[in-house]
């Protein structure tokens, strides 16, 4: 407990001329680090590129990368199944998944999606 705690101190100690101070530097957060989710019927799988159809009708493109990579996918995945996708939106459109998860069938038992 002490060595993360001397750990968390020392990443975040003010060094000037650093660039900790101002974020520079510092990576972009992966979609493990996600905060957004949707709820969706998946549309279609290529590898692990989906198209899950949202509850509103707009179709969303997931790359699944990381989600795979990490173990973190409920399969097997295959069009209509209801799904949850937390991850991030990339600065291009596609979303981000950390995870691909089974969603309840009834939509209306579905969570809130999240965008932030």
């Amino acid at each position: 407990m002490m060595q993360r705690l001397a750990l968390v101190l020392a990443l975040t100690a003010l060094v000037p001329g650093s660039g900790i101070a101002s974020g520079q530097g510092l990576p972009m957060p992966t979609a493990a680090a996600a905060h957004d989710r949707y709820f969706g019927q998946l549309e279609s799988v290529n590898g692990s590129t989906l198209m899950l159809r949202l509850r509103n009708g707009r179709l969303l493109h997931v790359d699944a990368r990381e989600a795979f990579a990490l173990d973190r996918v409920s399969e097997p995945l295959f069009r209509g199944k209801p799904t949850v996708v937390p991850g991030v939106m990339s600065a291009s459109g596609v979303f981000l998944a950390s995870a691909v998860r089974r969603a309840a069938p009834d939509p209306s038992s579905w969570g809130a999606d999240i965008q932030r």
